[in-house]
């Protein structure tokens, strides 16, 4: 987590972290549905109109009432700042916040759009007084107490929120890079919760630890570097079909994932809007692929960097393994998941995840695939162009016929899986370690809402 700052990110441990402490106008639910959280209900009175009625007695913690003046600031705060918040890309169609009364806003679009998921990532905050801790005050159940950047952070319960009472005074998280130390200090009674249990871990029982899994979202893929060098092999497309035919997606839910997770048929998982259930599952043929090298011009073989995060070595290696298969050698490059980041634009091939936490499968085309600019594309690092996929991303969110827009957006799979700008590898199970004695249910954005952990004989 690299800001205190909600909007500033679109990323899922920050999102996990500070959903504790601020609060969007409409949320998604365990099944990706949207559901009233500051806003108790909208209407949308006209195309390009959203109204929303804010629910009552709601107050920052540092006791300023919630108003629509002050959610209009916050949503302009967003806009007035896209290079520091990626929040506004989900945002670029907003033309105006008016505020109709004290506790009815509206948000009004350039044209008519499908606003309510992408409101999800958008949390109303306000600036705390100069010098104060944390920098933005929220409306959730917990409020910031401290942090050590790159290490923890910490937060206690806010006793007046709006809502149910959380049954924990307190939490702590924890930066704990390696996964067998997660999980031993659950079993040490150290932590209570540990994130992201390895399926191989998650196999061997421990004393007083409990292995809750929930359906995957996050879909792991491969990206190309597709920068039009002469000397770069990712833009042809023969490459990224022979790396698709080279890569045996069972052997991978086999050997790193312990026969757990699912093989991918797009960058998509199958709960998300937009799924395309017509896309076949990918074929593993090393000789067709080795066949497409050599049109290519590689028959003698092909050299090439990945770039993946720490905690994936295991996948890099199996990766490593399947290409050289067909005469590719890969040099794998372990970083630090922001280092990643940074990097990935210049990368040649990397290593990521998407996990579409607004539900629908438009969050990952605007993001990292559409062509960088306009508050399109800041996570498309390959810098893929493709016009009708563009062209998709840009007018699906103005179709409000849900049916003609899943359409649309099933459209763009197949444009994806066509091109293969993105090699979709695997989904994983999500699987946490939970303290004996603790509950909490597993949402399909797999995020830790610490108002919904319990314990056992909870009041």
């Amino acid at each position: 987590m690299r800001s205190l700052d909600p909007n500033a990110e679109v990323e899922q441990v920050t999102d996990s972290v500070l959903s504790n402490v601020y609060e969007p106008l409409v949320d998604l639910d365990e099944g990706l549905q949207p559901r009233p959280v500051l806003a108790e209900s909208w209407e949308h009175p006209q195309p390009e109109r959203w109204r929303f009625r804010l629910r009552k007695n709601v107050r920052f913690h540092d006791g300023t009432p919630l108003t629509a003046d002050a959610v209009r600031a916050a949503i302009q705060a967003v806009l007035r700042t896209p290079g520091q918040a990626e929040a506004s890309q989900f945002l670029h169609d907003v033309r105006d916040v008016v505020v109709v009364d004290a506790g009815t806003v509206d948000i009004v679009t350039q044209g008519p759009r499908a606003l309510l998921a992408s409101l999800s990532f958008l949390h109303v905050t306000k600036p705390n007084a100069a010098g104060t801790f944390p920098p933005l005050a929220g409306t959730g159940p917990y409020r910031l107490k401290e942090r050590t950047p790159g290490q923890n952070v910490s937060m206690e319960r806010w006793d007046d929120y709006w809502g149910p009472r959380p049954e924990f005074a307190f939490a702590a998280f924890e930066r704990v890079p390696a996964p067998e130390d997660r999980l031993s200090r659950v079993e040490r009674r150290d932590a209570d919760i540990a994130f992201a249990i390895p399926p191989e871990l998650a196999a061997v029982p421990r004393p007083g630890v409990r292995i809750a899994r929930g359906n995957g979202l996050t879909v792991f893929y491969l990206g190309f570097g597709m920068a039009p060098r002469p000397d770069n092999p990712f833009t042809d497309r023969r490459v990224r079909k022979a790396f698709h035919l080279a890569i045996d997606r069972g052997e991978i839910l086999r050997r790193v994932l312990h026969d757990t997770g699912a093989v991918p048929t797009q960058p998509v998982a199958p709960r998300v809007f937009g799924f395309n259930p017509e896309l076949e599952a990918p074929v593993y043929d090393p000789a067709q692929s080795r066949r497409l090298l050599a049109e290519a011009g590689h028959a003698r073989g092909l050299r090439v960097r990945l770039d993946f995060p720490q905690g994936r070595e295991a996948a890099a290696r199996l990766l490593q393994e399947q290409l050289a298969r067909v005469g590719v050698t890969v040099q794998t490059v372990g970083l630090d998941r922001g280092d990643l980041w940074q990097q990935a634009s210049r990368s040649s091939l990397f290593f990521a995840g998407w996990d579409c936490s607004t539900g629908e499968s438009g969050e990952f085309y605007q993001f990292c695939l559409h062509t960088p600019g306009g508050g399109y594309g800041a996570a498309n690092y390959g810098g893929f162009s493709h016009a009708r996929l563009d062209q998709i991303v840009e007018t699906n969110a103005a179709v409000l016929d849900q049916r003609q827009r899943q359409v649309l957006l099933q459209e763009a799979a197949g444009i994806v899986m066509e091109e293969l700008p993105v090699l979709p590898l695997y989904v994983e199970d999500e699987i946490f370690a939970v303290r004996s004695g603790l509950t909490f249910p597993a949402r399909a954005d797999n995020a830790l809402r610490l108002g919904e952990v319990r314990s056992v004989l909870g009041r």
